[in-house]
């Protein structure tokens, strides 16, 4: 039998270490390849992997290892966030408010933002339905209090002077008044912190101006043709509305309604469209949800039907790299944009890239309904089987 050896490691010149780094470790998804892993580890920690013969320093510099690997394994068993100040130090380096209204930690140095997962906005608890069935007098009844009471907090803020003194004061009032939609803690606050300058620069008397009758009546309808059945808003139809102000207004008005919606959030919008569970009946009769987005151009792919709104394409071959392929671009020059209600593929195809209205590419997102869009492009792998979408979308 070939006699058994063992690797032994060299005694480092600086035992214990003071200092941490953190990088990222690939592991497969499979639990009995990650015990073989942290096995492996292990060997660190045993007096005889360092030097020979052994010494007491050999024993220093393995137990040094034992509790450095006990550390990273509760870590790792706990899903804790790892620093460049060693694992379970949670303290951000940095904070930034995202285009799509979500709040993003850093924290390492140049590595990836992630999404704050407790932003109350988000994640925060909704309140209770408005009473009687889901359908279209609920959603006109929630859309229109939701008008009413952010109209209301805005005529507040606007009749009061005093506030728009400082960033500071207009903070502290509008904190106070938007937490009755249930959105509070240190992320709205941040956010109010990131947004309020702008809305200070704008102007108490432009804002004043710009907010006329018409603008709150097109926000109604706004929110009656996003919101869903039950009187509520997920992102997805959040989002619908938030790009939608974008299309409808403009300047301060703009400014003003997109400013409320981001800090409100889903839930905030939800909640204050369920302020009172008794709200009576709103008059929606007004509000054109479905207009045409008909125009549009086929890159790849071949309409199968195209009526209601609803087209159903097939996917076409790719000759230039041999994949079956579906890219349509809205409007007449591919630079328009349409809101999409329902979307369906025949099959699930992993590479996507989607094109919002500002012209940002969003590669295979999760959610694409509720939104507006320039661009879908589908595509399988090369020699992969064909496909067909089915896409409901109106104006936005």
């Amino acid at each position: 039998m070939p006699s058994k050896t063992r690797e032994i490691l060299p005694i480092p010149a600086i035992l214990e270490p003071d200092g941490k780094i953190c990088f990222c470790i690939n592991l497969p998804d499979d639990s009995q390849h990650q015990a073989a892993f942290w096995g492996a580890l292990s060997a660190l920690g045993k007096r005889y992997s360092w030097g020979k013969p052994l010494t007491a320093d050999s024993e220093t510099v393995a137990a040094f290892w034992r509790e450095l690997i006990a550390q990273n394994y509760e870590c790792f068993r706990s899903s804790q966030l790892m620093t460049n100040k060693g694992c379970g130090d949670e303290t951000p380096i940095g904070r930034r408010l995202t285009s799509n209204g979500r709040v993003q930690e850093q924290f390492v140095q140049d590595g990836p933002w992630t999404d704050i997962a407790d932003d109350p906005r988000f994640n925060g608890g909704f309140f209770p339905p408005l009473i009687g069935p889901d359908g279209d007098d609920k959603k006109c009844a929630a859309a229109t209090q939701a008008q009413a009471v952010l109209k209301q907090v805005t005529d507040d803020v606007l009749a009061n002077e005093t506030i728009w003194g400082t960033v500071l004061t207009l903070i502290t009032f509008l904190a106070t008044a938007l937490s009755v939609f249930g959105i509070v803690g240190e992320i709205v606050a941040f956010v109010l912190a990131a947004l309020a300058w702008v809305i200070i620069s704008v102007g108490r008397t432009a804002i004043t101006a710009a907010l006329d009758a018409d603008v709150w009546q097109r926000f109604k309808c706004n929110l009656y043709c996003h919101i869903l059945d039950d009187g509520s808003f997920d992102e997805s139809h959040w989002l619908g509305v938030a790009q939608r102000v974008e299309v409808d207004e403009s300047g301060a008005a703009e400014q003003w309604l997109s400013f409320l919606l981001t800090v409100l959030g889903p839930v905030g919008l939800t909640n204050a469209a369920r302020t009172d569970p008794l709200a009576p009946a709103g008059d929606c009769s007004a509000c054109e949800c479905n207009e045409p987005c008909d125009e549009y151009l086929l890159i790849f792919g071949t309409v199968i039907s195209d009526e209601d709104g609803v087209i159903v394409i097939e996917s076409e071959n790719d000759p230039a790299i041999g994949n079956q392929n579906v890219t349509i671009r809205f409007g007449t020059d591919g630079e328009g944009c349409c809101y999409l209600s329902e979307y369906e593929e025949s099959e699930f195809i992993i590479s996507s890239d989607w094109v919002d209205c500002d012209g940002v590419h969003v590669f295979n997102p999760i959610n694409v309904t509720g939104q507006c869009w320039r661009q879908i492009a589908k595509a399988t792998e090369v020699g992969g089987g064909g496909f067909t979408l089915t896409i409901t979308r109106f104006a936005c």
